[in-house]
């Protein structure tokens, strides 16, 4: 029964209040960033098909790719806050009312490759 309840719990970015939304947010970009400074976005952009927001989000970074990894982040945050709600929405992961994601990204990004390779 606890599962079930913290199940009900989980909700789209959007959804949340500012404060763990922001948390979402940060953690999300964190991982976004590094993935993007790999040159490995392949699986991200599996979600982003038709709209644009890995476009938005590029963009942004390369303008910045000077400023520090806080920094950087901070101000992708700012000018494409936008941008990354809509692609999480498209990626469909959901948040604990703390702004944590429902599965930590390394193990989401390692289950959604392992499910890309066998298909």
């Amino acid at each position: 029964m606890e599962a079930l309840n913290m199940a009900e719990n989980l909700v789209p970015v959007d959804e949340l209040d500012e404060s763990a939304q922001t948390t979402a947010l940060t953690d999300f970009a964190n991982f976004y960033i590094t993935l993007w400074r790999r040159n490995n976005l392949e699986l991200i952009t599996q979600y982003d098909q038709q709209h644009g927001y890995i476009q938005d989000i590029n963009r942004e970074l390369a303008t910045n790719r000077s400023f520090t990894p806080e920094r950087e982040r901070d101000t992708s945050i700012q000018f494409s806050k936008n941008d990354y709600i809509r692609l999480l929405d498209e990626i469909g992961v959901k948040f604990h009312s703390t702004g944590n994601p429902e599965t930590d990204w390394s193990t989401w990004y390692d289950q959604h490759f392992a499910a890309l390779s066998k298909s």
